[in-house]
């Protein structure tokens, strides 16, 4: 491990996850104070995956190692490129008629149940929050299933570096609750799984922006229905 590694691999692996431990409490308490707080949260957390990952890829070319070393391979193939769009237009309209009805209010609430207060209520928090899902989707792949999975296997096999690379994720995700944080350690370890059998990040990030977008739309829907207001 080249010494410089250090420096992101402590402040994901160790400071990520204990501040998020540590201030879950208050991230709850000030949203539910000042719901106006969380497009600054929104942006605040964009910018921090950037600065991380823009750390990681300097210190990758300084170095010299290849960046496909953590999953950002060139997608070469026309029809693997193809299929990457038309599975995003798919998702796209998919997202566009995503609708809260009477029959799936209640199967809604009990997702949103503990989660609600991080959720977009306006249009300009969604917006962010769109911003969010794709920043989250390329830079948290980059750092925990390329990054710290590649400097972990290094000392370990696949497994045992996937289990702590997600760990490590899902504690970092621990200010949402602890059934959102497990529900991000299965996923994690699901794109874990894509990057090894595939060798590339690209579909992991595809699924990953997917998934974000798809609870925030929902969430933010969720918290303007009529059948919210009037709960």
């Amino acid at each position: 491990m080249s010494p410089l590694y250090l420096i992101p691999l402590c402040i994901v692996g160790l400071i990520f996850p204990v501040m998020a431990v540590l201030n879950r409490k208050k991230i709850n308490q000030q949203f539910l104070q000042d719901p106006g707080q969380k497009s600054s949260f929104y942006k605040q957390t964009i910018n921090i995956l950037i600065i991380m990952s823009v750390i990681i890829l300097l210190l990758m070319f300084k170095y010299k190692h290849d960046l496909a070393l953590i999953g950002l391979t060139f997608i070469s193939s026309p029809l693997k490129l193809s299929a990457l769009i038309v599975s995003a237009w798919l998702i796209l309209y998919f997202l566009q008629y995503l609708k809260v009805t009477p029959k799936n209010y209640r199967r809604i609430s009990k997702r949103y149940e503990k989660i609600a207060i991080f959720m977009p209520l306006n249009k300009t928090e969604y917006h962010w929050f769109v911003g969010l899902s794709f920043t989250a989707g390329i830079c948290e792949e980059i750092i925990y299933r390329g990054f710290i999975y590649w400097q972990l296997h290094y000392y370990m096999p696949v497994i045992p570096a996937m289990i702590i690379t997600n760990l490590v994720f899902a504690l970092s995700h621990s200010a949402t609750g602890l059934k959102n944080a497990l529900y991000s350690f299965f996923l994690g370890m699901l794109w874990s799984i894509l990057f090894v059998v595939t060798g590339s990040l690209w579909l992991a990030m595809f699924i990953h922006i997917s998934v974000d977008m798809y609870s925030g739309t929902l969430g933010y829907r969720f918290l303007n229905t009529k059948f919210y207001e009037n709960s």
